[in-house]
């Protein structure tokens, strides 16, 4: 699978990667809101794998703007933040 992982933390992205590789998948890399709608606009991704907290666009503007792109067909957020209305949030915005 064609992976876009969007976090912003460096250390984190890398692991990530690295178990998706382990794994046979290709993953690339973003670690802004801005750098992450660039990559997802101009090229296909299987999974998009977002963060919610990222510098410049949050993560669910960004799923705000590929969804009115029709750009993402499947995403999945991994964030800290564990309160209701953030996952609320993220499942009406269609991850």
């Amino acid at each position: 699978m064609h992976i876009l992982i969007v976090e912003d933390e460096v250390r984190l992205a890398r692991q990530i990667a690295s178990a998706l590789v382990e794994a046979g998948h290709d993953p690339v890399m973003a670690h802004d809101g801005e750098s992450a709608l660039d990559r997802a606009l101009q090229s296909s991704f299987d999974l998009i794998n977002l963060d919610v907290g990222l510098p410049r666009i949050d993560g669910f503007e960004v799923l705000r703007r590929l969804r009115s792109e029709h750009a993402a067909n499947r995403v999945l957020i991994l964030t800290a933040r564990g309160e209701l209305k953030d996952r609320v949030a993220g499942l009406q915005l269609g991850a």
